[in-house]
């Protein structure tokens, strides 16, 4: 099975959220755990860094970058399939 994560759900493991953060970090080792793979697309990547990029926030654009760059996380190219 492939759970494919959306923006709020990247930005709150992130940005260790302290009411959805530690769910998603739940659920995410568990899916892991599970034999399963985690998945974002290059939209979700887009979404998340907007905010950190406008504020120039390196310090957070590096935990993205850092998250994204995870080899067992599964990025998806924005194609017509995906967004379908």
């Amino acid at each position: 099975m492939m759970v494919c994560l959306d923006a709020d759900c990247v930005i709150y493991f992130v940005e260790r959220n302290p009411d959805w953060g530690p769910t998603l970090t739940a659920r995410i080792a568990a899916v892991r755990a599970a034999g399963d793979s985690i998945a974002a697309s290059d939209l979700v990547r887009t979404e998340c860094l907007t905010g950190p990029l406008a504020k120039g926030d390196t310090a957070l654009v590096s935990d993205y970058q850092t998250f994204f760059a995870d080899p067992t996380l599964k990025m998806l190219p924005l194609t017509s399939a995906v967004c379908e």
